[in-house]
């Protein structure tokens, strides 16, 4: 997977923790607590001032809404020789 795949991944997850966080009327203070992280990463996070969060950030924020991050080994492609 490339870094820009990786990311737009990672991106599209941190919408869906930030959209869960809004419909439990989440602030961010509130959500830093419950994830045990810092408030300012978590507004970081949500201004998208963090071009790569840590993906743990992520897990922890992510199961403090109540959602759950899977995990799943990725094949190698081979290239083929031109």
């Amino acid at each position: 997977m490339r870094d820009t795949e990786y990311n737009r991944e990672l991106n599209a997850m941190v919408n869906l923790i930030f959209s869960q966080a809004f419909r439990l009327k989440l602030n961010v203070p509130a959500l830093a607590d419950r994830a045990k992280v810092s408030p300012g990463t978590v507004y970081k996070m949500r201004k998208f001032e963090t071009r790569f969060p840590r993906l743990h950030t992520v897990m922890k924020l992510a199961k403090a809404v109540g959602l759950e991050i899977r995990l799943s080994r990725v094949k190698k492609v081979a290239k083929l020789a031109s």
